[in-house]
């Protein structure tokens, strides 16, 4: 019995060493050993924080002024206008307004004179490319002592910023004109290098009639040398008259190129042409002044295209033929001649007489 013990003994040994035959685990687990943490440091005290002064309160800020807007083209050339109308009357305090006084060429502003007198100017505006200026490009008519006359060339220069003023003025001599009396009894006009014979005394007719009278009415014509010679403010036309017991007259269109085409208009019948002015607007109206031989200067306007004069009754205006025309000029739009009226001594201006409503208006 012993020995069978031993022999079950030894069996169930061998059995609970084989593999997955161990024991089961009755819920019993076994842990590793943990490290220590160390002990939670405490939060440091932060220094109380620091509050920036109150700043002051800045000002508030004026706004910017608006930046000046290009002002129309139509207002530089009123401008422009103003310009010449000072330059006109003589008015040498009037224009230092309107110039800058560091304007290159400023020197060289010609006003109206007595021996030089503005009559008439154009104005054309050019495109310059420079945003803060204008550019005009001026034709100005001066009346020098008979025979003879120019017309100026021009470039001014027109700054807007701050107010319209005058920044600089070129005169253009290359396209200036000047009409003289020269040899042999011709008239010419120079342009630069350029000359051009418009008229010649050896080249008139012998004989012509006055404006308006039958072809019976021919007189001899005076050719004792020319009292007056104007040129359009173009150079395409000049208007001339004779000098002597009849005067002549006439127009020449202006050929740089050849011989001048010329128009008979008027003999002046015992009367002396004194002074002429073209209107600005093209080369179609001259206004003369005549020295008639009651001893009244009266006023005629020519429509040379046409052929037409027309003119004041300056007679009837003023009940007297004791007056004198003198100091022609025309408004800029070319359709008004202005002049003063010499009477009794006193001179009164300026008259204007408008070409379009044969309307004289008195000062």
């Amino acid at each position: 019995m012993a020995a069978l013990l031993i022999l079950v003994g030894a069996a169930a040994g061998i059995w609970l060493t084989r593999p997955g035959n161990a024991l089961p685990d009755f819920g019993q687990q076994v842990q590793a050993p943990r490290a220590e943490e160390p002990p939670a440091k405490p939060p440091e005290a932060k220094p109380p924080a620091q509050q920036d002064p109150p700043k002051a309160e800045e000002p508030p800020k004026p706004p910017a002024p608006p930046e000046e807007k290009r002002p129309a083209d139509s207002d530089a050339t009123a401008f422009i206008h103003r310009f010449m109308q000072a330059r006109m009357s003589g008015d040498a305090a009037g224009l230092d307004t309107l110039v800058d006084p560091a304007a290159p060429g400023r020197a060289g502003i010609r006003l109206s004179v007595g021996g030089a007198r503005i009559t008439g100017y154009s104005a054309s505006l050019l495109g310059s490319g420079d945003p803060e200026s204008f550019i005009f490009r001026l034709r100005v008519a001066f009346a020098t002592a008979q025979p003879g006359a120019e017309v100026a060339v021009e470039n001014v220069r027109v700054s807007w910023k701050g107010g319209f003023k005058v920044a600089g003025f070129e005169d253009i001599p290359r396209d200036s004109l000047a009409l003289v009396a020269a040899g042999g009894g011709k008239l010419a006009v120079h342009r630069g290098q350029d000359t051009a014979i418009v008229a010649d005394l050896g080249a008139l007719p012998a004989t012509a009639k006055p404006y308006g009278a039958g072809p019976d009415s021919e007189f001899g014509v005076g050719k004792d040398g020319w009292s007056v010679a104007s040129p359009s403010l173009s150079g395409s036309k000049v208007l001339w008259i004779t000098r002597g017991l009849h005067p002549l007259l006439g127009v020449s269109d202006t050929n740089w190129s050849g011989a001048a085409v010329a128009t008979h208009l008027d003999l002046m019948f015992e009367a002396t042409g004194v002074d002429a002015a073209w209107s600005p607007a093209g080369d179609r109206y001259v206004a003369v002044t005549v020295a008639q031989p009651s001893g009244a200067t009266t006023l005629f306007v020519w429509d040379t295209n046409a052929g037409e004069r027309f003119g004041p009754d300056l007679v009837t205006l003023t009940g007297s033929p004791d007056f004198t025309v003198k100091n022609l000029r025309w408004q800029a739009n070319g359709n008004v001649v202005m002049f003063d009226l010499e009477k009794g001594g006193a001179t009164t201006g300026p008259w204007q007489y408008s070409v379009s409503t044969k309307v004289v208006t008195n000062p």
